[in-house]
């Protein structure tokens, strides 16, 4: 197969190695991971509602999803509904701490 953007060979994107230029380094130490909803535990869909993040030190934060009408053609109002209060709980949560350690 010939492809312009493809090379042939062993490593199939040597043609590309040329236009590689380095980017800037973010000024982040630490690890991040998705926060993964499974509506049916017997399915493989998977869909990412947010994302947590740590730093080399052990703080982390979290972000996740706020709009999730996209969700009810699928699941139905009142599924989603239920998973919206299930997504309101960790903020609850981390806000009663952060509350309870600054006071």
């Amino acid at each position: 197969m010939s492809s312009w953007f493809l090379s042939s060979g062993d490593d199939p994107f040597r043609s590309l190695a040329s236009a590689l230029v380095g980017g800037p380094i973010a000024p982040f130490d630490g690890a991040w991971a998705t926060i993964e909803l499974q509506p049916d535990a017997f399915a493989r869909q998977r869909y990412t509602v947010g994302v947590v993040v740590a730093d080399a030190l052990g703080a982390f934060t979290f972000r996740l999803l706020d709009d999730l009408t996209k969700f009810e053609c699928l699941y139905g109002k009142d599924d989603v509904a239920t998973l919206r209060r299930s997504l309101k709980l960790p903020n609850r949560v981390c806000f009663a701490r952060a509350s309870k350690a600054s006071g």
